[in-house]
């Protein structure tokens, strides 16, 4: 696993090499259809263009991971709620 750093503020926005590094990670996730890593890096994108002033991309890739979470015990047609179920704490 990679770990990615980068710098938050005015000087940052979209061009840093984090920046870069997490939409590189995110297309590729993209296309290998890996919902779990997409689902992740759409949620650090969003926190990234969050703290870089950049609300409606943030928003964008926010709603996006929010949706590959809810699909989550969702499977060729079948809903398996199981998943969601607390069966010991």
């Amino acid at each position: 696993m990679r770990y990615v750093v980068y710098e938050t503020g005015p000087d940052s926005r979209n061009s840093s090499p984090g920046t870069e590094e997490l939409r590189r990670l995110l297309d590729e996730a993209r296309t290998r259809r890996n919902a779990p890593w997409q689902e992740k890096w759409s949620l650090a994108m969003g926190g990234l263009m969050h703290a870089a002033g950049e609300n409606e991309a943030a928003m964008s890739h926010l709603k996006e991971a929010a949706v590959l979470f809810a699909e989550i015990g969702v499977d060729a047609g079948t809903y398996r709620p199981e998943i969601w179920k607390l069966v010991e704490w």
